[in-house]
């Protein structure tokens, strides 16, 4: 996470207590978002939100986006899952990251 926020990749969304509501963090040279979440404490779409539509405007929208979300049915990542399509991100195919079963999903490029 560091490099990240050296590169200025990582952004963060700040509660009214100062407190971190949650980040996310992007490639730009592979047009991807690496890291997304959310603290239980806050409210997850509205937090969830703000990162996305962030991190969106620093990608190019002239190339595909990916993303991965853990495959699983518990209802923080049903609700990722939920966010991430309302961006138009799209499953894509199932993989491993760090040995974990993930869901890879991509916002293509419109044409």
């Amino acid at each position: 996470m560091e490099s990240k926020i050296i590169k200025n990749e990582a952004f963060m969304v700040i509660g009214d207590d100062g407190g971190c509501c949650g980040i996310i963090a992007i490639s730009v040279a592979n047009s991807r978002i690496t890291f997304f979440g959310v603290s239980h404490k806050c409210e997850f779409m509205e937090v969830g939100d703000l990162l996305l539509k962030y991190a969106l405007s620093k990608l190019s929208v002239d190339l595909s986006i990916t993303t991965n979300i853990v495959k699983s049915n518990a209802e923080l990542f049903q609700k990722e899952h939920a966010l991430f399509n309302k961006y138009g991100f799209t499953f894509s195919h199932y993989g491993l990251e760090n040995g974990v079963p993930v869901s890879c999903m991509e916002k293509k490029v419109q044409t």
